[in-house]
């Protein structure tokens, strides 16, 4: 259910923002692993995570699948030269617009804090009718019990509203179908 629950909201999202959550090497390299699923990605923010040479080799080896991707902002990050450059390389390689990558100013040091104003928050995503995520902890591992049943509470209340959403849509699709004689 999950999994079918997010390739249709996936499919919608326009702008994802994950910028100043912690993230590293090994987070980037998740993003990427479902990064081509987002059929109409225009703006990715990764902007002052601790996003080193391995989580820009990940972006980069899957620039060329995320055809609709226009903006990439990398600023604050641990991203050395090279990797910065291959990165680079792999933005114009994919035939992106060289106005639209952002790597900027890079932190000699994985950061190790976080903006207060966004120390509570998911990634932030936006698409066809805005669909923002639930705030929640950073990570799981940080998750006491009740938090954590808490989330799995919300996930579950998720999952019931899509099936809920996709049952009556797909009712409203059949009758429209038997009315037309399809």
């Amino acid at each position: 259910k999950y999994r079918e629950a997010f390739h249709r909201v996936a499919g919608f999202i326009e702008e994802l923002d994950c910028s100043y959550l912690d993230w590293g090497d090994a987070e980037v390299q998740e993003l990427s692993i479902v990064l081509p699923l987002y059929g109409r990605l225009r703006q990715l923010e990764l902007r002052g995570n601790q996003i080193g040479a391995a989580g820009a080799v990940a972006i980069a080896s899957v620039l060329p699948r995320c055809e609709s991707l226009q903006t990439l902002t990398l600023q604050g990050n641990a991203i050395d030269a090279s990797a910065g450059k291959l990165l680079e390389e792999a933005w114009l390689g994919a035939e992106k617009h060289w106005g639209g990558f952002h790597l900027g100013a890079q932190q000699p040091q994985p950061q190790r804090h976080l903006q207060q104003e966004h120390s509570q928050t998911t990634p932030r995503a936006a698409g066809v009718g805005q669909f923002p995520l639930a705030n929640r902890p950073q990570a799981a591992h940080q998750l006491s019990g009740p938090q954590l049943n808490a989330f799995l509470a919300r996930q579950a209340a998720f999952e019931a509203r899509i099936d809920t959403a996709m049952r009556r849509l797909t009712e409203g699709l059949n009758e429209v179908a038997g009315n037309v004689g399809v």
